[in-house]
């Protein structure tokens, strides 16, 4: 479902907050992150019913996440 999403984890960044984009592919988004200069800071990895997703930064650093949400009909509903 569109909107606001997120999970508990380990503190594993500097930073509380990082905010994650949908994309179609993810492996085609990690190529297009490092060929303008960020870097993959996490390999990709599979959430059971929502995608995979994979924490990147830009050139100056900042962090963002990219999703792979599988297709709908795989979803889980809460």
């Amino acid at each position: 479902m569109p909107g606001i999403d997120g999970g508990i984890m380990q503190r594993e960044f500097p930073r509380s907050v990082i905010l994650t984009v949908e994309v179609e592919s993810l492996p085609e988004y990690l190529k297009k992150v490092e060929a303008a200069g960020g870097k993959v800071v996490t390999q990709p990895r599979d959430i059971p019913g929502v995608g995979t997703h994979a924490y990147c930064a830009d050139p100056d650093g900042n962090l963002f996440g990219l999703l792979q949400p599988v297709p709908r009909s795989e979803r889980r509903m809460p």
